[in-house]
């Protein structure tokens, strides 16, 4: 038997070395030590003083090998406390690590409460507590459970692991506990990678929005431009600029152009150097998770912590030139990890819940254990239903305490599941009222109150942009004639009536032609018209002035009212937006002067 044990401790011994280099990440917040199955599973196969003695030598080397003290400090004193309890008290593991759990975990929340400022930090270590905590109790339960069917698995039943006579109502206590708590970390491991992949391809349609909103500005220049932005043109190169601030807006996010030989071309705004971004991203880990895009991590990447601290990176290529798009994930992490608490402190409740469900369970009958077990397995298929899951009845009072108990957690996860699906419903709606609000907003400040016609600053907006693509074009003046006296007459609301009446005249003759008609003030009004020949613009003039033929119904009486035109045309009379206004403003009152000569 002395040799037997010297065996169990080196097999032990080679596990821990084993598995500390096998420690692996579900997701982002789901970090999986299987170095915690070593010195529990010890504490089970050997005595006490042989389980310390083996964690504290594992530990030595690890801490010698770079791992962090506390780490190992601290998994000592579990194995010595649980250890304690269960060699006086004996039952089984899982029983003293719940209690030892329950008090770890409220000192380790207040500490993180007292000493953490940060509200998104102290959310983040709260879950890494969280996950500790669990993680301990769910290696404790495992390890139990390991113990107890191994011995009636072929094979190794010869193996010495346990010589003692399994009991029944310790089977009971733990089946009833892994039931009751596997299928929630299921769900949770499920959300986790689901939560994941959503904050990926977020990013991924972040990434893409940018290429297409850079591609878009590119297809607007034309050769000259483009020419212009190759050679490093200030200007334009400050307009990409500002698309890509636009199109970050107030996020944390980071985007750089760069030469063909590598050399910064433009970087957003608010970002750093590049030198200096690079050199805070030569640290971490990395892995790609597809073709065109990388994720980031401090450190090692395995708490929610190093997500909070890492980037999204994607690259493309505009005008042959490579685009690095960097977004800090840290508030979307903190997001994400908000939800995953919540799974967390549920998954911790059902740990309670279990475990006194299970002290009461451990006397009652197999059927009556049976009926429970798929009461608890319907808890995750009936999460999206309105209606409760079905709870056997009977006149045992521990059965029915059970089916209450597990009812609570059924509805807890049908109440989470709702107000997810409200918060998401609340959310689509909130979005669909600012993109309204954001069209109202664009519309009030590009057109006019009164005409509904677009105003002044949409019309230097639009000259501008068809000077610069040396558009081929109309540019008319309007004004109509002695409109101060229809003012003076009929008072000012005649008069705006009055502007209305000739707004909505002008918008019938852009149903008939290739034109658009503004207001830049009072009684002016321009018009820009798509030519092809000199024709079109003649025939334009004579049917714009034959639509104000008609008179107008001014206070209940019908006045003619006549128009000044003025014209200039591009490129014949200029090329620049200067040019076309000076000369198509000095034609209009070169032909108000014309027509007050022949009254």
């Amino acid at each position: 038997m002395k040799h037997l044990g010297v065996w169990k401790f080196i097999i032990l011994l080679v596990m821990g070395l084993v598995l500390r280099q096998w420690d692996f990440q579900l997701s982002y917040s789901l970090y999986l030590p299987l170095y915690f199955l070593v010195p529990i599973l010890a504490l089970r196969l050997c005595r006490l003083k042989y389980a310390v003695l083996l964690t504290s030598l594992l530990g030595t080397i690890f801490i010698f090998m770079g791992d962090a003290i506390v780490f190992h400090v601290l998994m000592i004193v579990h194995v010595f406390v649980i250890g304690i309890l269960y060699e006086r008290f004996r039952r089984n593991l899982f029983t003293w690590t719940i209690a030892y759990s329950l008090v770890g975990f409220g000192v380790s929340y207040l500490a993180v409460r007292l000493l953490i400022e940060s509200s998104q930090l102290e959310l983040l270590y709260q879950v890494e507590v969280l996950s500790y905590w669990l993680m301990l109790l769910l290696v404790n339960l495992f390890v139990d459970i390991l113990v107890l069917v191994l011995p009636q698995v072929p094979f190794f039943n010869r193996l010495p692991i346990n010589q003692e006579p399994v009991r029944y109502n310790e089977l009971i206590f733990m089946g009833v506990n892994l039931v009751a708590i596997l299928p929630l970390i299921v769900i949770t491991v499920v959300q986790s990678i689901s939560l994941e992949h959503q904050m990926i391809n977020a990013f991924d349609d972040r990434a893409v929005a940018l290429e297409a909103v850079l591609t878009e500005q590119i297809n607007r220049l034309d050769e000259t431009e483009i020419q212009r932005l190759e050679i490093g043109s200030a200007i334009d190169r400050g307009r990409l600029t500002e698309v890509i601030d636009r199109h970050i807006g107030t996020n944390l996010e980071h985007v750089y152009i760069f030469n063909a030989d590598g050399e910064p071309f433009l970087h957003s705004s608010e970002s750093e150097r590049f030198t200096d971004f690079s050199n805070v991203l030569s640290k971490g880990v990395s892995f790609k998770p597809n073709s065109d895009s990388e994720v980031w991590l401090n450190n090692d990447g395995m708490t929610p912590r190093d997500w909070y601290h890492g980037y999204y990176v994607s690259a493309f290529t505009i005008l042959n030139r490579p685009v690095c798009y960097f977004i800090d994930m840290g508030e979307t992490v903190v997001d994400r990890m908000q939800v995953i608490s919540y799974y967390y402190f549920l998954m911790l409740i059902v740990f309670i819940i279990s475990f006194v469900i299970g002290l009461f369970s451990e006397r009652i009958l197999v059927k009556q254990i049976e009926d429970i077990t798929k009461m608890a397995d319907q808890i995750p298929r009936r999460m999206m239903h309105e209606y409760p899951i079905e709870s056997p009845r009977t006149r045992i009072l521990e059965v029915n305490i059970l089916a209450d108990r597990l009812a609570k957690v059924d509805k807890q996860l049908r109440q989470m599941f709702k107000n997810l699906t409200n918060t998401n419903r609340e959310l689509n709606e909130k979005t669909l009222e600012l993109n309204a609000s954001k069209q109202e907003l664009y519309h009030v400040a590009h057109h006019d109150a009164l005409t509904n016609l677009p105003n002044r600053r949409l019309f230097y907006h639009t000259l501008e942009k068809k000077v610069d693509r040396q558009d081929i074009f109309a540019l008319f003046f309007l004004d109509l004639n002695d409109f101060k006296e229809v003012n003076d007459r009929y008072g000012h609301k005649e008069g705006d009536a009055l502007l209305k009446r000739v707004g909505e005249r002008l918008k019938q003759l852009e149903v008939e032609f290739p034109v658009r008609f503004y207001r830049l003030a009072g009684d002016e009004f321009v018009a820009i018209l798509k030519r092809d020949h000199h024709e079109d613009v003649s025939f334009f003039t004579k049917t714009l002035k034959k639509s104000f033929i008609p008179a107008f119904e001014i206070d209940g009486e019908q006045q003619e009212v006549n128009i000044s035109i003025g014209l200039s045309l591009m490129p014949e009379d200029g090329s620049t937006f200067e040019e076309l206004l000076h000369i198509a403003d000095q034609a209009m009152y070169e032909d108000k002067r014309v027509s007050k000569g022949k009254e």
